[in-house]
């Protein structure tokens, strides 16, 4: 599981995470809620933080952060939750149509660690 926290800035919309769960026929990404946890607000109510446990993984988007916007796909690897920003949104439709379509997760994780050159680091024993 992975816990995300971001802060909701005055002016700003409320923080969100989308679990991508597929493409919808207009080819666009079709998306369920991740709840998110209120951990701190302020005393107008106007800001604060929020926690997102991400328990299973996939594909992410997060919105309303002011910098940290974007597409984040979950993985695990050697026993370790980790994520990687996809910062492209055809990127995220080619993964969304590979979920859809039954590809396994473990096909989809080493293609884009391939892909993108993500550099995995080892947990040290």
């Amino acid at each position: 599981m992975l816990k995300w926290h971001f802060h909701q800035y005055s002016g700003y919309k409320r923080p969100f995470v989308w679990h991508v769960i597929g493409e919808m026929p207009s080819g666009r990404p079709n998306y369920e809620f991740v709840p998110s946890t209120i951990t701190r607000r302020s005393q107008t109510g106007k800001f604060g933080d929020f926690e997102f446990a991400i328990l299973e993984p996939g594909l992410y988007k997060v919105g309303n952060t002011k910098d940290q916007n974007g597409y984040r796909f979950v993985f695990q690897h050697n026993n370790i939750w980790r994520y990687r920003s996809l910062y492209d949104e055809a990127d995220a439709i080619k993964v969304a149509r590979k979920l859809q379509t039954g590809e396994t997760f473990e096909d989809i994780t080493e293609e884009l660690i391939e892909h993108h050159h993500w550099h995995i680091a080892y947990q040290a024993h």
